[in-house]
């Protein structure tokens, strides 16, 4: 008998936000998160707590429906973090163990 295991980076947990200006969103830990971010309007501020220990390759990916025009991305070395976003704005990152930072890879 064979035994597999599964890598929990395969099936992408949803995290679904309602964030008010000056909120803090906390990312789940699975190693797969599709954050929905859904304002009930623009945001003067909001900050985006990236998980405070990540694994190699954990992937965090996120959309916005409304326009935040201050954005802060905290926890870790993040490549490419954006400052602001635009209706409809996406993101993906990758962790990476070897170089200890966040990378934007969409």
């Amino acid at each position: 008998m064979t035994t597999q295991t599964s890598d929990s980076r395969l099936v992408p947990v949803m995290q679904y936000e309602t964030p008010t200006t000056g909120a803090t969103i906390n990312v789940g830990t699975n190693g797969n998160v599709k954050l929905l971010i859904n304002p009930s309007g623009s945001l003067l501020n909001l900050t985006l707590s990236l998980p405070s220990a990540p694994s190699d390759g954990d992937l965090i990916s996120f959309c916005s429906s409304q326009i935040v025009t201050t954005f802060t991305m905290t926890n870790g070395t993040i490549i490419g973090a954006l400052t602001t976003l635009a209706v409809a704005t996406f993101a993906s990152y990758i962790y990476s163990a070897t170089a200890s930072k966040w990378f934007r890879i969409g």
